[in-house]
């Protein structure tokens, strides 16, 4: 690392390096744009980042831009620690678009391979161009020159040495860039899910946990079966992008992971033969349409559908046994992505999609007089989405402690849903993309409580049939509930409990 004060003599060189950032400043600026969007509109940067990358000619523009804001975002947390640390105020009390352009200094400094006088420069530049923020230029050069004086790993050491032993999670949520309660709701899971009682033995696999969140999620694809085979969809990636890397899912027989690849570009995309489907998404599917029944075959039901992947997948295996589905979604705009989603089952021979409904979940059977008429019901309740923080990392400074209880209470009554819906003998998944026992474990607790005459089937063994033994790191429950966790499968963290009504 150059020493700062050399930078500062080095006018030359300074101003050298300030005209080739002048490439890179769209770059940087569209990144702030991108943050600021986030923070006073909350709205997520994947929606909207692509309205800035449209206006970005050069590529490496686009990947610098995006690689900067879910950088910033992933590890605001760490960052902002460092900065009250180095500026010795609250972050709170620094201007929110200053702060902006702070977070994204830091990041380039420490965690791209951005020089560190450039990253410095170009971030006082452009508070100097930006209305606003031109007055604290001098604080920003400070405090970034300061971060620059040594690395992450320095800066990590630092931090965490302020947070007594006693605190192992506390530490975790610094180093790792996760709100303490997350921390706190990802161990509570783990040590449930392994039968353990001492939160000190959960260190070192939590802390797996959290690296892995706060890795990039891989784009996965999934054919929808039946429509077309997992090596014609790999073989239509390799001839429109010939640079695409390509692998076979861990875990679903139709999974597709790419890298460099564009996925509404392709022409399977398109007519929905595939589609973009994490491979946790998938095995809830297919343990909702591989679990055994006692009853007889009818017609099955998806009551939280939107956006439609697994529907999709759940209408394809439906379609080869000539079952009807119904879908059911309470958005309107998530209810067109449905009917988006299952297109091309409609146009293939036999149409498995009987009806999609845009309502609320709950009453439904009494509403369709259509108690105890499906064999199977998946239902996909909303949640904290705690399990998918490496496709949306804003979403964990966004959200509360607090929701979780108000959510608890819609999947409480979502399940109770499904099961009036469910016929004797048929089964019930109830499936959330969140590792907390408040939505999971306690969910369904609660409402066989409450229905003796409801069992739980053991959905590890299900996915056993499918995927073999390798099923058994599902991180489950003494119960054979399904709980991935991200370290282990590299997907979302999904949760999965079967239900049989009797």
């Amino acid at each position: 690392m150059q020493p700062i004060g050399r930078v500062e003599l080095d006018c030359r060189k300074v101003h050298i390096v300030s005209k080739a950032q002048g490439v890179a400043n769209p770059s940087r600026s569209a990144a702030a744009a991108v943050l600021k969007a986030v923070r006073t509109r909350h709205v997520y940067a994947n929606l909207q980042l692509p309205h800035v990358l449209t206006r970005m000619k050069d590529p490496r523009q686009a990947s610098f831009t995006t690689d900067l804001v879910y950088g910033a975002l992933r590890w605001q947390g760490f960052l902002d620690a460092l900065l009250e640390q180095v500026s010795h105020r609250a972050v709170s009390a620094i201007d929110p678009d200053v702060l902006d352009l702070a977070r994204l200094g830091a990041y380039q400094i420490l965690f791209m391979s951005v020089p560190s006088y450039a990253a410095v420069s170009s971030s006082v530049s452009l508070a100097r161009a930006t209305k606003g923020t031109r007055s604290s230029a001098g604080f920003l050069n400070a405090v970034l020159r300061k971060i620059a004086t040594r690395d992450r790993q320095t800066w990590e050491v630092i931090l965490t040495s302020q947070i007594p032993h006693s605190q192992p999670l506390h530490r975790l949520a610094i180093r790792y860039s996760h709100p303490i309660w997350i921390v706190r709701q990802l161990a509570s899971s783990w040590m449930y899910a392994r039968g353990v009682t001492d939160v000190r033995n959960s260190i070192t696999p939590v802390s797996r946990i959290l690296a892995a969140d706060n890795e990039p999620a891989e784009v996965t694809l999934t054919v929808r079966p039946g429509l077309m085979t997992v090596q014609q969809l790999s073989d239509q990636v390799t001839r429109i992008f010939p640079h695409a890397h390509i692998s076979r899912g861990r875990w679903s027989p139709y999974a597709v992971r790419v890298k460099s690849v564009t996925p509404e570009k392709l022409p399977a995309i398109q007519q929905g033969k595939a589609g973009v489907e994490d491979e946790g998404s998938q095995i809830a599917a297919l343990v909702t349409g591989m679990a055994p029944l006692t009853c007889t075959e009818t017609r099955w039901l998806d009551l939280c559908a939107g956006p439609g992947g697994k529907t999709a997948l759940l209408g394809s295996l439906a379609r080869s046994r000539k079952i009807k589905l119904w879908a059911n979604e309470v958005n309107a705009t998530r209810a067109k992505l449905v009917a988006e989603n299952v297109r091309a089952l409609r146009h293939a021979g036999f149409d498995p999609i009987e009806k999609i409904t845009v309502e609320d979940g709950r009453g439904y059977a009494d509403r369709h007089h259509m108690r105890g008429q499906f064999s199977r019901v998946l239902v996909d309740v909303p949640c904290s989405g705690l399990g998918a923080l490496r496709r949306r990392p804003e979403a964990r400074w966004m959200k509360s402690e607090q929701e979780l209880g108000s959510l608890s209470r819609i999947q409480h009554d979502l399940l109770v849903s499904a099961l009036d819906c469910v016929a004797p003998g048929g089964v019930v998944a109830y499936v959330t993309c969140s590792p907390a026992l408040a939505e999971t474990r306690h969910v369904v607790d609660a409402v066989l409580s409450h229905y003796p005459h409801v069992i739980r089937v053991n959905a590890v063994g299900v996915a056993e049939k499918l995927l073999g033994s390798k099923a058994r790191s599902f991180g489950l429950s003494a119960q054979g509930d399904i709980q991935m966790f991200a370290d282990q499968t590299q997907t979302d963290m999904m949760f999965v409990s079967l239900l049989r009504k009797y």
